[in-house]
């Protein structure tokens, strides 16, 4: 049992001649340094679970955590079952729990266990995408740092709720085309062959296209034809014109100017196109014929 002992020792030779000696001796309980991870999945950037198993908890007075991944120890007065620490990067790390117990009349008893973490290696997500216009394929390409474990699994949404099932894909470059301009917010999941995953979420925008529209004045063959620009901007402002008069034959059937002319020779019909590009890089083309 715990306590102060008396113990005796006594000792006699082959002639009859005894001897003893009493001392005193005082029994500490034993404490034993005991710890597990909870966590089947142990991935760089993952808050780790780790039990302790130590024991008898109601003894100890500290415990004492070395994680061996350069970061800062963490120290405990009371006891805790579970603490949670995250690696920062993958590799076989060497945690140690150093143990305390305080007794009797204030002596010290220490115990300490390593465990050998393997973390592995989480991808770091990134793709790139562009903003496009209405109407156009929005194309994504995945970036992301795999560390040398791979990827192998996608997971996106593409932020159009109400495309359904349509949102999403699971292939490494997808591409989407979205119903309305707007701003989206585009997640990709990566997971690894460990199983570790990470998420991205960026912003993806598309722009409105602009309206294009003219309108002109009489158009009397030999005398010029004035054009209007009457197109409306969308996101931005409209920032080039292009005109084809419909007169092939003309010395000059084209024009970048927002507001132009051109003298038709005869008579006739004549299919004039007007196309308008804003800063954004969008454009639209209006038909008609004069």
């Amino acid at each position: 049992g715990l306590g102060i002992h008396q113990v005796t020792l006594q000792v006699d030779n082959s002639y009859g001649c005894i001897d003893s000696i009493i001392r005193s001796v005082e029994s500490f309980p034993c404490i034993l340094a005991g710890f597990s991870y909870l966590d089947t999945l142990t991935c760089a950037r993952y808050s780790i679970a780790l039990s302790d198993s130590s024991f008898p908890a109601n003894i100890i007075n500290q415990w004492h955590w070395v994680f061996g991944d350069g970061s800062p120890d963490t120290t405990y007065s009371s006891h805790a079952g579970v603490i949670h620490h995250t690696f920062a990067n993958p590799g076989n790390f060497a945690v140690k729990l150093i143990i305390h117990a305080t007794v009797g009349s204030g002596r010290t008893f220490v115990d300490t266990t390593t465990q050998v973490i393997t973390i592995h290696p989480t991808p770091m997500p990134y793709f790139s995408n562009v903003s496009i216009c209405k109407n156009q394929t929005t194309f994504f390409r995945d970036t992301s740092e795999t560390f040398g474990s791979g990827t192998t699994s996608w997971k996106w949404k593409f932020g159009e709720s109400w495309a359904g099932t349509k949102d999403t894909s699971s292939f490494r470059n997808p591409s989407f085309t979205y119903d309305s301009a707007g701003t989206y917010n585009v997640k990709m999941v990566v997971m690894n062959i460990f199983g570790c995953k990470d998420s991205l979420t960026k912003a993806t925008r598309v722009f409105e296209i602009p309206t294009a529209s003219f309108d002109h004045s009489i158009a009397c063959s030999g005398n010029p034809t004035y054009f209007t620009d009457k197109s409306l901007k969308a996101d931005t402002t409209l920032s080039k014109w292009f005109w084809n008069f419909g007169e092939p034959t003309a010395h000059k059937d084209t024009s970048e100017l927002q507001n132009p002319s051109h003298q038709y020779k005869t008579e006739g019909l004549y299919p004039v196109k007007l196309i308008v590009k804003d800063r954004n890089g969008c454009y639209d083309t209006a038909d008609s014929s004069i």
